[in-house]
């Protein structure tokens, strides 16, 4: 039998912790700081907007929390100098992960070229070998498998650490389809990719 505080000390080790509300502030980034290590173990990461970074960065100094940030985040329609930017100081500040929205709009009408181009723009700014860059596809937005399935193995072509499905921001999130996909991709890479699902809770905190 499993023993349940084993399976929940795994568990909290897998979760990112995130505070991406619209009108989040200093003191609920502090407040999901102070949720991301306890007696139980630590979650893998908390993320948070750019403008709280270094907050962030400062309090979780000594645990092994890393800090996420999120770029081109939710539209996925930011100029590619401007996202770029926007990761340079994120990571200035301390950031450990960048997770990327890919142009998914750009790219269910074709142009493949733009959203390659944002990945590898950011790709080139973020350290391989010491940070992660994460590329939310936004799944509920691209709909079907074939588009899932071809936008996730871009993000693999292109150097993402990790694919995520969604920003949390549309009404269609996470699904198992689309989870089922982004395996299928995963597994044929031919080096280790992470997933990670994300969906809006109720609470309004996206996971």
């Amino acid at each position: 039998s499993h023993d349940p505080a084993s399976t929940a000390r795994r568990a909290i080790a897998l979760l990112d912790l995130t505070e991406l509300g619209d009108q989040a502030t200093d003191d609920d980034v502090t407040a999901l700081c102070g949720k991301a290590h306890g007696p139980h173990g630590s979650t893998a990461a908390v993320c948070v907007w750019p403008r709280h970074v270094a907050h962030a960065v400062e309090l979780l100094w000594g645990t092994n929390v890393r800090v996420a940030t999120v770029v081109n985040f939710p539209s996925g329609e930011e100029s590619v100098d401007g996202v770029v930017a926007m990761t340079v100081q994120a990571l200035a500040d301390g950031a450990d992960e960048i997770d990327l929205v890919l142009p998914y709009r750009a790219f269910l009408a074709g142009d493949t070229a733009t959203a390659a181009a944002m990945i590898d723009a950011v790709r080139a700014v973020v350290p391989a070998d010491s940070h992660v860059l994460k590329v939310i596809l936004e799944t509920g937005e691209l709909v079907q498998p074939s588009a899932i399935h071809a936008a996730a193995q871009l993000a693999v072509d292109h150097g993402a650490d990790f694919i995520k499905t969604s920003t949390g921001k549309t009404p269609q999130s996470a699904t198992l389809e689309a989870t089922a996909v982004m395996l299928a991709v995963i597994q044929q890479a031919g080096r280790t990719v992470g997933l990670k699902r994300s969906e809006e809770r109720r609470v309004g905190k996206e996971c």
